[in-house]
């Protein structure tokens, strides 16, 4: 598996549940990783690796496939 290594980051988090606005803070300081907040706590999703980007082109594939034997033949 192919990890992104990211520098890491550290900062001071206000002592009350975060807002909106904090993580929009975050956010705009780190194009690395994704933060959710989720009632009022902040999540931070680390980046997809490679492995990640191989399981979503096979599912793809998979989908297209079943697709295309669900429609019928136009010729």
């Amino acid at each position: 598996m192919t990890t992104i290594d990211s520098p890491p980051m550290s900062v001071q988090l206000p002592a009350r549940p975060l807002t909106l606005d904090d993580v929009t803070l975050l956010a705009a300081a780190d194009d690395v990783h994704r933060y959710e907040l989720q009632e009022g706590n902040l999540v931070v999703i680390p980046p997809a690796n490679v492995e990640h980007y191989a399981i979503i082109m096979r599912l793809g594939g998979w989908f297209l496939d079943l697709l295309a034997g669900a429609l019928p033949k136009l010729t």
